[in-house]
């Protein structure tokens, strides 16, 4: 039986990999569609938007480097909590019990103190998806490890 725990724990694991991949790819889908105006203001490309403030331009700059910055790391701390799920809470390791619940739980508890707490993020969307996952996942690989001793 606790083989069956453990392998649920590591599907919902899974799960929140590839929801981060995905949600990662789309983010920086978006800011490499989105970086090219500020690409041109800062070298000169468009004339017309030369007289636009160069620190207001580096800062919208900066801030979509930022954002495609985390986009990166999201997709692959998406890839990484998935390998982890595949290949060590599969089988009920307790290496890779502890290394996605400390990875995923952070990487959570990060989500909701600087972007839903603030508002950044609105309770409507779907952020919560991903912190629902991590519990299931979280209590599966807990009764698996559990029952295994």
């Amino acid at each position: 039986m606790s083989n069956r725990f453990a392998k649920t724990g590591a599907f919902f694991y899974l799960l929140w990999g590839l929801v981060h991949i995905a949600g990662g790819l789309m983010m920086l889908n978006a800011s490499s569609v989105n970086m090219g105006s500020y690409l041109q203001v800062l070298i000169g490309a468009q004339d017309s938007l030369v007289n636009v403030s160069m620190n207001n331009e580096l800062a919208a700059y900066a801030t979509m480097q930022v954002f495609a910055y985390h986009a990166f790391n999201l997709t692959w701390l998406g890839i990484f909590v998935s390998v982890v799920a595949v290949i060590s809470n599969w089988k009920n390791q307790a290496s890779g019990f502890w290394v996605n619940l400390a990875l995923v739980g952070m990487i959570d508890l990060g989500l909701i103190i600087y972007m839903v707490v603030p508002g950044v993020i609105p309770g409507s969307d779907p952020w919560w998806l991903g912190l629902l996952l991590y519990i299931l996942a979280a209590i599966f690989s807990s009764l698996g490890l559990h029952r295994k001793k």
